[in-house]
């Protein structure tokens, strides 16, 4: 039968597959994008070769190959890159045995050759290192251009040899240049670009926040909580959040994989959900494999899903046409029996095959084959009024099934979030006055005398009299 495309996660099967995208430098942990976007013919010719590279730059298949409680479980079809130690990936949070959380939305090397982008994706840095130096951007992978969204950047440190840290942020198009400097200051920078809304920050250990309204068209910029500047945005542009440095100013971001430090204004969402295809899996993860801590054992993941899986009858298990086996060893979370310092390789010579190598080893002969862990326990909901069930969307409430809506319709639209539907807290104030049209003052010696709708003010809290 064989294994299926499937671009949407929450209703994969064992057996399906979509593309991911990863770019990496020598030596060093990537970043993941493009996850469910794509379609077969869409990645020819931009594919990761099956036997990896070191500079990893195109797409491969994350394979389902497991569900359970809500979490699925995929694997990659190849070694995504080789010439990277165990150790490596371990500083990063891969090799541990839950993984590390990936951004939704991430910073990719789209940008100048100074740019640094690590932590998967969600810290920006530069080697712009002299007095002279201009500014260089990079653009986060995906755009908007509806919805309320909003994000969180942290100003982290700078090159104590010049004079402070420097950072622009904000808004940029898709078609402006980023791939050379852009200005030694903030006026050359906005010169040099085609279309752009930023806020200049130079004090580190600051959050600045973004809200993106494209329903009213309003840009906002906080800093620590409190607003900034607020600018009009032009309508039908895609817009993509960009950072700008320079003399190695470090700036960590937030699009919502993570608890945000300010609340968000009311109404928007975290950016991250910007991406329809992935907003609604609560989290994903990147990890290892196991490989079993002897050559003989059948009781780890390698041995499951890649030497034994039918995938549901949709293969023939250990087939190196699905897996890519062949050639390289793939590299595993677990440590051999034989030897506390390295760390197990399976594949290679055949499916079964199994070796081990020291924890610090970086070679093209073996490499990294991430799982990703694909959490969907997201709770959908519908208010029922007048036998009609609705979903707020926006300002207004949207009749969508007069019966129980099915599964697929829980999934496409119901609220994941009924803390839209919080009451603000409010205060209101009744005048002593005789309640005639005019509003006459009472004065001293009156009785006064009010009603108090109580089915309109429903949790009142204190009442003040003065």
């Amino acid at each position: 039968m064989g294994i299926a495309l499937n671009n949407d996660i929450l209703l994969m099967e064992v057996g399906d597959y979509f593309w991911c995208k990863y770019t990496a430098n020598p030596g060093k942990v990537g970043v993941f994008s493009d996850v469910a976007t794509k379609t077969d013919s869409d990645v020819i010719n931009q594919l990761i070769p099956t036997t990896s590279s070191a500079t990893p730059d195109g797409y491969f298949r994350f394979i389902m190959v497991d569900n359970w409680n809500g979490k699925k479980m995929l694997v990659a079809d190849r070694n995504i890159q080789h010439t990277i130690s165990w150790d490596t990936l371990n500083a990063a949070g891969i090799a541990s045995g839950s993984g590390i959380n990936i951004s939704k939305t991430v910073f990719n090397n789209d940008g100048g050759i100074k740019k640094v982008v690590s932590d998967l994706g969600i810290t920006v840095s530069d080697t712009a290192m002299t007095s002279g130096d201009n500014f260089v951007a990079v653009r986060a992978t995906n755009g908007v251009t509806s919805g309320k969204w909003y994000y969180e950047a942290t100003s982290i440190s700078y090159d104590s040899r010049w004079p402070g840290y420097r950072l622009i942020i904000g808004l940029i198009d898709k078609i402006s240049n980023i791939s050379s400097s852009n200005g030694a200051n903030n006026g050359e920078f906005l010169s040099s670009v085609n279309k752009c809304l930023s806020y200049y920050c130079d004090s580190v250990n600051k959050t600045i926040g973004i809200a993106v309204d494209l329903e009213n068209y309003v840009f906002t910029v906080y800093l620590d909580g409190a607003e900034q500047l607020k600018s009009p945005i032009e309508p039908g542009i895609e817009w993509f959040p960009f950072n700008a440095s320079k003399w190695a100013s470090q700036t960590k971001y937030n699009f919502g994989s993570r608890p945000f430090k300010y609340v968000p204004p009311k109404g928007f969402s975290p950016y991250s959900d910007s991406q329809p295809q992935i907003k609604d899996c609560k989290e994903l993860s990147v990890r290892l494999l196991s490989g079993g801590v002897s050559e003989d054992g059948n009781n780890n993941e390698w041995y499951e899903y890649i030497i034994n899986s039918t995938l549901n009858e949709k293969i023939t298990p250990g087939s190196n046409d699905i897996w890519n086996w062949s050639g390289v060893w793939s590299v595993t979370s677990t440590t051999p029996t034989t030897s506390s310092v390295n760390r197990v390789l399976r594949g290679n010579t055949a499916a079964s095959s199994y070796s081990s190598s020291t924890t610090t080893s970086n070679s093209a002969s073996f490499g990294f084959r991430p799982v990703l862990i694909i959490d969907t326990n997201i709770t959908k909901s519908f208010i029922k009024n007048s036998n009609t069930y609705k979903s707020l969307k926006g300002d207004s409430w949207v009749a969508v099934s007069e019966i129980l809506p099915s599964r697929d319709i829980f999934i496409s639209d119901g609220m994941p979030d009924l803390s839209i539907l919080d009451r603000d807290p409010t205060t209101f104030t009744i005048p002593m006055d005789d309640n005639t049209p005019q509003g006459q003052p009472l004065g001293n010696g009156k009785v006064f005398k009010e009603k108090i709708n109580l089915k309109k003010f429903i949790e009142i809290n204190s009442i003040n009299v003065k």
